[in-house]
């Protein structure tokens, strides 16, 4: 807990725990038990959400099908999601790992450095969660741009809220320091990641809106 409050708050003095003792288990194992409760209080809103975006042509016998269909899987899902946030968050350090030592850090940097940092920051993310499910997450982008859009920019700039600016500002200043890079270069590496894995997920979300013909 002492080092997620200093990598929110303080990220400065928290680089100094992730250059020398890249910790993360205690962080996941809270992290995926938390996440695990908030979706299972978002998945059933979640659900019915999307049954309000089936083609006009489906009747209340599909949508009740397919809502039993869905809300079976949720056990499945909880079950499986530490493994999902693993892959994710792994993925992300990954990435973020290649395109740091693609830039040519001044300092040494390891994986499990970035995996700590990435593990810590995604309490942020949980946090916009919690606010999405009490129903006071400020406004992203999509709310404050106007005019017509595709469905991959208009889900990249929805996801772009205060939450998402506060989680980037703490991994650019860690990787600015953990590297050796200065501001800009810095907030070059951390943003191209995250357009890349914001865009395969709207990517991938189309896919499976198509896939599924939903209303969007």
């Amino acid at each position: 807990m002492r080092l997620i409050l200093l990598t929110l708050f303080r990220p400065r003095v928290a680089v100094g725990e992730f250059a020398s003792r890249p910790r993360w288990l205690a962080a996941f194992v809270m992290l995926s038990v938390l996440s695990i409760v908030v979706s299972a209080f978002v998945y059933p809103q979640s659900v019915r959400e999307m049954l309000t975006h089936l083609p006009s042509s489906a009747t209340e016998a599909d949508k009740q099908v397919l809502l039993q269909s869905l809300m079976g899987e949720l056990p499945a899902r909880l079950a499986f999601l530490p493994f999902r946030l693993f892959l994710g968050w792994g993925s992300f350090s990954l990435a973020l790992l290649i395109v740091a030592k693609a830039f040519e850090p001044k300092e040494m940097v390891r994986f499990q450095q970035i995996f700590g940092l990435v593990v810590h920051t995604e309490t942020i993310s949980l946090f916009a969660r919690v606010a999405a499910l009490i129903d006071v997450t400020p406004p992203g982008l999509a709310g404050i741009i106007g005019g017509d859009r595709s469905f991959v920019v208009e889900s990249l700039l929805r996801q772009l809220n205060v939450f998402t600016v506060w989680q980037i500002a703490v991994q650019i200043v860690v990787i600015s320091i953990l590297c050796g890079f200065g501001g800009v270069r810095s907030l070059v590496v951390v943003l191209l990641v995250w357009i890349l894995f914001l865009s395969f997920n709207a990517g991938v979300a189309r896919l499976l809106l198509d896939q599924f013909h939903f209303l969007i």
